[in-house]
């Protein structure tokens, strides 16, 4: 398959590809007219096998998943393993999309939802033969065991009661709003809704309506950083690594981030290679803010200079000091390793 997807692309691009014809000599086949389209998109679905994860990544496609197969820690490792099969293999890392399947029914009160969706999403369960293994081994049981209905009963119950509020978008807009917030963390691109599982065709329609005017309140989030950034450039920052590197991987932030005089990153460790990423696109001076929580503020400042692969935690900021002791609240001597003693306004 991976080498049709080759071909394929050839194809697409203008290329010409050897093929036998019917005299059985080797002539070139090109295709006509030209797409208007420069490149092809391509996805390669998986249910979770880490292999398609990786093998998809090297191939350059994008992938299309669901989460009837994989919990979501698993989900966010095979996206890494993905994005790492994509650099090793000589494409973007971040450039593929990742797609993800969900079940999605949506409503304002949560409990609604539940009484909704049980009994067609159990029977939606039930009928996909394929996923009962799966469904038997996330849950912690042995399928062949599986021979009472009351067994099957059990394996259903199991398993809408672990997918439908933790593993889909059947919820209500806040409850939805969490779980893609939290799959955007992992590097999900694009979720695919999947609407009609057995549901009234009435709560079916009344659900996407919902869905149609919760989806416009992302739109309009966005649409509301980017006029700003159009009118006011933002010249100063402060955000964690961790929406730092949302926004380094997102081509629409690169504008802004470009933008930027002065960036402060604190809340969690930053890594030399992230500080690589902002320095390609920008020419920002970069501080790194320490502070643990025992201070409940910033306590020292660091600016990280060209080329710095061990990040420092910096000096202390006004009206505060820190020192490094030992186990008897002794100062160490320089280069000694000792805990970190922090007093001054901030404590």
């Amino acid at each position: 398959m991976y080498n049709q997807i080759d071909e394929v692309r050839k194809l697409w691009q203008g290329e010409a590809i050897d093929r036998l014809n019917g005299k059985g000599k080797t002539i070139q086949v090109q295709t006509y007219p030209r797409p208007v389209q420069k490149e092809l998109p391509i996805w390669v679905t998986t249910g979770g096998s880490r292999e398609t994860y990786i093998k998809a990544g090297r191939a350059g496609a994008n992938l299309l998943t669901h989460l009837l197969g994989q919990d979501l820690d698993t989900l966010a490792e095979n996206i890494e393993a993905y994005r790492t099969a994509r650099a090793e293999a000589g494409f973007n890392a971040e450039s593929g999309t990742v797609s993800l399947m969900l079940h999605t029914y949506m409503d304002n009160d949560l409990e609604a939802v539940r009484r909704t969706v049980y009994e067609p999403f159990k029977e939606y369960l039930r009928s996909n033969i394929g996923l009962w293994k799966k469904l038997a081994d996330n849950s912690g049981l042995d399928e062949a065991r599986l021979t009472s209905d009351s067994d099957i009963e059990q394996l259903l119950e199991i398993s809408f009661e672990k997918y439908w509020n933790t593993l889909s978008l059947m919820g209500t807009p806040e409850t939805c709003t969490r779980m893609v917030e939290k799959l955007m963390d992992m590097g999900v691109d694009e979720i695919a809704c999947l609407i009609d599982f057995g549901i009234e065709e009435q709560a079916v329609m009344d659900s996407l309506e919902k869905i149609t005017q919760w989806k416009k309140t992302f739109e309009s989030q966005e649409n509301q950083i980017a006029s700003a950034g159009d009118s006011e450039p933002v010249t100063i920052m402060q955000t964690t690594p961790s929406l730092l590197k949302i926004m380094v991987n997102d081509t629409g932030s690169h504008q802004f981030i470009e933008s930027l005089q002065t960036l402060l990153v604190g809340g969690e460790a930053i890594s030399a290679s992230l500080i690589s990423q902002v320095r390609e696109l920008s020419s920002t001076r970069i501080f790194n803010m320490y502070g643990p929580t025992e201070t409940t503020i910033w306590s020292s400042v660091h600016e990280i200079q060209q080329d710095e692969t061990k990040i420092g935690l910096g000096k202390p900021i006004g009206n505060t000091q820190i020192h490094i002791v030992d186990d008897h609240l002794n100062k160490v001597p320089f280069g000694v390793l000792g805990e970190i003693c922090i007093g001054g306004e901030g404590v």
